[in-house]
């Protein structure tokens, strides 16, 4: 019986420690989502007037906000990122023959 209720616990405790993330970790994944989101709808495609090659994109709060301003079909639900302040961004890393995002860098400034 103490097997079982030890097993129990143990197992309770494993589930409940690696299935949740954290606060930081959930909004890393919501700012991860919209900036793809974001990148597709607006960015994907613009070349620089230089003829240089971006290869970084910031993707900030502040526009996400004013896409949602904008009334367009796409909103963003910025309650999720309660907390963060506008100037929170990611930095998207853009491989520039394919257009294809390779890497996230959060820069999150929240409470």
């Amino acid at each position: 019986m103490k097997k079982i209720a030890l097993f129990l616990i143990v197992s309770f405790l494993v589930i409940t420690v690696t299935g949740c993330k954290t606060l930081e970790q959930k909004r890393e994944d919501i700012m991860k989502e919209y900036a793809t989101t974001y990148f597709n709808n607006h960015m994907i495609g613009i070349e620089p007037e230089n003829g240089t090659q971006i290869t970084v994109i910031q993707v900030t709060i502040n526009m996400l906000k004013n896409v949602n301003e904008l009334k367009r079909e796409e909103q963003y639900n910025l309650s999720k990122l309660f907390g963060c302040k506008g100037e929170s961004r990611v930095d998207l890393t853009i491989d520039p023959k394919t257009q294809n995002i390779e890497k996230y860098e959060f820069h999150l400034i929240c409470e």
